[in-house]
């Protein structure tokens, strides 16, 4: 039997067809996607599914996103004062900023923990007020 060029290849002589909700369903990418395209699911269309899809695999299929993934499972509290530092960084000015850093210095690591939820309760109500 001859090798499989993909993980998912089903052997042969098997039944790629399925029946779901009262549709037939074919693994062929060519036929699914023009009859597919008429259905809506939960107020969505699939096209919009699929955007969905598509948008959050490149978000997680990105570099920076998978390294900041392994940071933040190496040093949760730094990588949580890393983001808290850059987000005082562009709403501070540089005094203010140089007074804060010194602050969280100073901070056990729990003060610190707490002092990262304080900033970014703050700032999470006032995205949303712009967004409201």
């Amino acid at each position: 039997m001859r090798k499989p060029l993909y993980a998912n290849a089903s052997p042969t002589g098997r039944d790629n067809n399925y029946i779901v909700n009262n549709y037939k369903v074919n693994n062929c990418i060519a036929v699914t996607s023009n009859n597919i395209n008429n259905y809506t699911v939960n107020n969505y269309t699939v096209n919009n599914y699929k955007s969905e899809i598509l948008k959050r695999t490149l978000v997680k299929m990105n570099p920076a996103y998978k390294l900041a993934g392994k940071e933040a499972r190496k040093d949760p509290l730094g990588f949580r004062l890393k983001k808290v530092m850059k987000l005082l960084r562009k709403n501070l000015g540089t005094d203010n900023f140089i007074e804060a850093a010194n602050h969280v210095g100073g901070l056990s690591a729990i003060e610190q923990a707490q002092f990262c939820e304080q900033i970014e309760g703050y700032y999470a109500s006032r995205v949303q007020e712009n967004d409201g």
